[in-house]
């Protein structure tokens, strides 16, 4: 799995030492995912080291990005001037306040801005 998505291209695969055809290897630009091939099927890569020089990335930024980091510099501007733990204040009888604390299954983002994020992260399992 390629650290940096979307690919763009791939310049050069070596396997062990060995540079790579264009056809002995296939990659899912999105994902990232650098398939082995042998007669145009998987195959498992070799015990040795793989080296992989390509260019990935945005030639421009997708919208729903530009969305979630404007969302999240406002918020951000807004909490700058308060205390950003203070979840409810009440004065009546001269002030009352209670906190938020975070748990570790909370995401740290707010959901709007999870949403807009969540079909640009990989989750690598292994």
């Amino acid at each position: 799995v390629l650290a940096r998505v979307p690919v763009v291209e791939i310049a050069s695969v070596v396997e062990d030492g060995t540079v790579l055809a264009a056809d002995d290897y296939e990659v899912d630009a999105s994902s990232g995912l650098l398939t082995r091939l042998c007669d145009d099927r998987p195959r498992l890569w070799a015990c040795g080291k793989v080296v992989v020089t390509y260019a990935a990335g945005w030639g421009v930024v997708p919208d729903d990005l530009r969305m979630a980091a404007a969302k999240l510099a406002r918020l951000l501007k807004s909490e700058a001037s308060r205390d950003p733990k203070l979840r409810s204040e009440r004065i009546p009888d001269v002030l009352e306040q209670s906190f938020w604390v975070s748990r570790p299954d909370e995401p740290a983002l707010p959901a709007d801005i999870e949403e807009l994020l969540a079909p640009y992260r990989h989750v690598l399992i292994g």
